[in-house]
């Protein structure tokens, strides 16, 4: 009897000492998953979208099982368009902008005024002998016109057409995507760059898993060179210097 309480003190204590740390482990798991974010470590899009992320799923830890979590995408059926943080999205970025501003304004005024003394309650006669020039009876007239003509017109257009494939690095918690794609091309040493940021719905990918860049919010694009050519479009530093300090 001694020897069979012994036994069960011992399987008690070890069962304990078991469960302890496993406890611990997964209320570390619970907090690290409250607190982490469903996407990469180092984001590339501007501003702080982290905050915005869907929280990440909890391990699953079922060792020695035949399934396997990620079968379902072997699937005849499963749908391929991105949806979540790593897949892939063609963007078709086809941005056509135009504006034009036009203003014309036109003013005139004229004034015209007359005046006549005809009597000066008796001083005529003494400013006759004062001035025999000066007429009493002389009037006043005074004319005055200005005019004012003004015109202006301001356009701008510009236009983009391109293809390039971003990849998902979050994943908001309405479902939203957040995707980054870049594309650099070398040519003669002439670096050609383009970069797009931005945030998509996943019922608006198509069924070949493409995009035009009009679905995109918050949409970021940017084309730039970098090489000898892009050097002869920018004036040399020294005038420059003499266009930031030059008064006239």
């Amino acid at each position: 009897m001694k020897l069979k309480f012994a036994i069960a003190c011992l399987i008690s204590i070890s069962g304990c000492a078991l469960a302890g740390p496993a406890a611990g482990g997964g209320s570390q798991a619970s907090q690290n998953t409250n607190s982490g974010v469903r996407g990469t470590p180092q984001t590339p899009y501007y501003g702080d979208a982290s905050i915005l992320l869907a929280p990440a799923p909890e391990p699953v830890d079922n060792p020695g099982s035949l399934w396997d979590e990620t079968a379902y995408r072997t699937h005849l059926d499963y749908d391929q368009t991105a949806h979540a943080v790593g897949d892939l999205v063609t963007i078709q970025i086809i941005e056509e902008t135009q504006a034009s501003r036009s203003a014309t304004t036109n003013l005139n005024r004229a004034s015209a005024l007359d005046a006549e003394v005809s009597a000066m309650m008796g001083l005529e006669t003494r400013l006759t002998e004062i001035a025999p020039d000066v007429s009493p009876s002389a009037g006043i007239g005074t004319g005055s016109s200005s005019s004012f003509s003004g015109e202006g017109a301001t356009s701008r257009s510009g236009s983009l057409t391109a293809t390039v494939t971003a990849r998902v690095v979050g994943v908001l918690t309405n479902g939203n995507l957040v995707v980054v794609g870049r594309q650099e091309v070398k040519v003669n040493h002439e670096v050609q760059v383009l970069t797009i940021r931005g945030i998509i719905r996943p019922q608006d990918i198509k069924i070949d898993n493409t995009i035009p860049s009009t679905q995109v919010a918050d949409a970021q694009i940017e084309y730039a060179g970098n090489g000898v050519v892009a050097e002869k479009q920018v004036p040399g530093w020294g005038t420059r210097v003499v266009d930031r300090v030059w008064p006239f």
